[in-house]
């Protein structure tokens, strides 16, 4: 299954994560991110991140770095991790610790709340 990226209804990027994650497919996503957050600046609209990854798999040590070299670089607003609880909450914590922005950055369960959060 591929990675999605697209602007949803709610004006949030979402970006949906499926299976094992490399160095490329994060770099695919990042340019997509990119082209997404773009077009809402040229609207004048806050670039708000969902990050979907309740069915990513394996990600590789080139693929977490990059994950947090995009984190750095990339000029979002705010961003909510959708993920499964457990083990997948503590992975999530250490990437907004590696990125340095937690203060924009949340972890979720719940799809609502995600959006609530974002969009306030």
């Amino acid at each position: 299954m591929e990675n999605n990226v697209f602007i949803n209804d709610d004006d949030v990027i979402e970006i949906q994560v499926s299976g094992d994650q490399t160095k490329h497919t994060v770099a695919t996503m990042g340019e997509k991110i990119e082209r997404c957050i773009q077009q809402l600046k040229l609207e004048a609209k806050p670039a708000l991140l969902l990050d979907d990854v309740r069915t990513i798999q394996k990600v590789t040590t080139s693929g977490r770095s990059a994950v947090v070299e995009l984190g750095k670089k990339l000029s979002y607003d705010k961003l909510a991790f959708l993920g499964r609880p457990g083990i997948m909450r503590l992975g999530a914590n250490l990437i907004f610790r590696a990125i340095g922005k937690s203060g924009q950055m949340h972890y979720f369960e719940d799809r609502d709340k995600a959006i609530k959060w974002l969009k306030h």
